[in-house]
């Protein structure tokens, strides 16, 4: 690589951005550099807990061709996480009296 062709930015993001970059394929969130996702229930839910609460957490870091796609260096499985959980794959128990859904895991079946 030619070095004066190399872009460093820093952006905050939020995961209404992100969700959006999927779903239009602009973000690939499994390149085949990775390996396969590997977190299990405890650790997904203690990721969504912390976002829930706030709390700061890792940057991401991707690559972005000339189109505009970008590909996930670092933050696969986080990545992987949110959209499971804004996408509600596996997160969600059975409903509640008001029609609420509850999380399951660690939150402890609080209805968000």
């Amino acid at each position: 690589y030619n070095i004066a062709d190399i872009r460093i930015e820093q952006k905050m993001i939020t995961i209404f951005q992100i969700e959006n970059w999927i779903e239009s394929g602009l973000l690939n969130l499994h390149p085949e550099y990775h390996r396969n996702c590997v977190w299990n229930k405890e650790q997904k839910t203690a990721l969504i807990e912390s976002i829930l609460l706030r709390m700061q957490f890792s940057s991401f870091c991707f690559d972005e061709d000339e189109n505009g796609h970008k590909s996930v260096i670092d933050g696969v499985e986080r990545l992987t996480t949110i959209h499971e959980f804004v996408q509600n794959k596996s997160w969600m128990d059975n409903q509640v009296g008001d029609g609420k859904k509850v999380l399951v895991g660690r939150i402890g079946g609080h209805p968000y």
